[in-house]
């Protein structure tokens, strides 16, 4: 089938939403032929990334805005994601009279609360995977500093208004099927009146990739090391993880935590290790490229991954590949990522209660190698089983035919990546 794909990001070799976007429009293209709209600062890794690998069933379409525009909304985003909506359906339009499409699908953005021009083509769509419909616990909220409240209260407010948006709900609403990566975001979209939702990972990573990271060993030396790996913000827990951690270092001093990223949050974090006697251990090394991170979780026995609100953690992804298993709080992306024989899930009851759960398992598998061990080869069916898209062709390839066949009117399939829970 002839696919026009909308990914605002895409680009290879690179984490979040336009990783998500290259690895969901290389995995289509496998089935089916697909055009990409996407913005021109994406050209450069995309056609880099072609020539070493030429894919004749893919093809880019580069929109953006005009530079005198692009300059003058460039740093309102959503303003900015708007006008390139526009534009883009300008191009679809162009492209439709040329190819003839059978199907739509939006992938990026993959905000429930942020449009897509595909509702104004002559032709069905799936959208997604969206997520974003996740919110922090309110004991978790209570604790907050007040930048943190600011943020949290403008999010959970921007969310519930863009809901009533108009050109949000019709994209929910005409969408064949919605692909909605947590439980939270489907039960947003079928309130905004999204027909077909089904649960789906919103994480995506090819087969290769998948198991070129299963073939890193398993860790077997000591200290043992726990890592992160995000923007250094307070709704990535990374308060919860430092705490846990200084947890585990009363009984093992010797043992350690990487933090990879940056952000404004990043000398509070710094501050909070130290206070709590635990600076030595805790290394912040910045930003790193993904490469580098791949490499450095040869040397890391667990993910500590303790998000408040994430739709699919990229990372944790990559690092139940890796066979290294992740400690996380059970809520959000993360907490349908992660099974009980993957890696330790804690309920996210109150901030108290989570630090000392993942801490106590933390020191659990610091204390029994076996147990790590056991978890390590689970991890890794996990990725390549239940979240490895290429496990599952036949429904990916029958999603656009069913699109066309069905409009929304009949259910279809359960996706098989959105197994439920162990």
């Amino acid at each position: 089938m002839k696919i026009l794909a909308s990914a605002y990001a895409c680009e290879p070799n690179k984490g979040s939403e336009p990783g998500v976007g290259w690895g969901w429009v290389s995995r289509i293209s496998k089935e089916h032929d697909v055009w990409v709209l996407t913005l021109e600062s994406h050209r450069k890794g995309v056609e880099d990334e072609l020539r070493r690998n030429p894919n004749p069933r893919l093809h880019f379409e580069y929109v953006d805005l005009p530079p005198l525009l692009r300059a003058t909304v460039g740093r309102i985003s959503r303003l900015r994601y708007y006008l390139w909506q526009l534009a883009a359906w300008r191009a679809a339009k162009r492209l439709h009279a040329e190819v003839g499409f059978d199907c739509g699908h939006h992938i990026s953005y993959g905000a429930y609360w942020m449009p897509s021009f595909l509702p104004f083509m002559p032709f069905p769509y799936i959208w997604g995977p969206v997520g974003g419909g996740e919110g922090m616990p309110f004991s978790f909220f209570r604790e907050l500093g007040l930048r943190g409240k600011i943020f949290e209260t403008a999010r959970f407010l921007a969310q519930r208004a863009f809901e009533y948006e108009p050109w949000v709900r019709t994209t929910a609403r005409r969408a064949a099927l919605t692909l909605a990566s947590t439980a939270e975001t489907e039960a947003r979209v079928r309130k905004m009146g999204g027909k077909e939702v089904r649960i789906c990972s919103h994480t995506y990573i090819s087969a290769e990739e998948l198991y070129s990271l299963a073939s890193l060993p398993i860790r077997r030396d000591k200290p043992f090391r726990a890592a992160s790996a995000a923007i250094l913000i307070h709704w990535k827990g990374f308060e919860i993880a430092i705490r846990a951690f200084a947890r585990l270092a009363k009984f093992h001093p010797e043992s350690e935590y990487w933090v990879f990223g940056e952000g404004p949050d990043r000398e509070r974090f710094e501050r909070l290790a130290a206070e709590l006697g635990v600076a030595k251990q805790v290394k912040f090394w910045g930003f790193v490229h993904r490469t580098v991170w791949i490499e450095k979780l040869r040397q890391v026995d667990v993910l500590l991954f303790p998000s408040l609100h994430d739709s699919g953690g990229f990372v944790c992804l990559e690092a139940l590949a890796a066979g290294r298993p992740v400690a996380c709080l059970d809520i959000g992306g993360p907490g349908f990522q992660v099974t009980d024989d993957a890696g330790v899930r804690v309920p996210a009851i109150h901030p108290r209660q989570a630090v000392k759960a993942l801490g106590d398992g933390l020191i659990r598998l610091a204390e029994h190698p076996e147990e790590r061990f056991r978890l390590a080869e689970g991890a890794r069916r996990r990725a390549l089983t239940d979240l490895n898209f290429d496990e599952h062709a036949e429904w990916i390839a029958e999603m656009y035919p069913a699109a066309v066949r069905r409009r929304g009117r009949e259910a279809f399939r359960s996706s098989p990546v959105a197994a439920e829970r162990s």
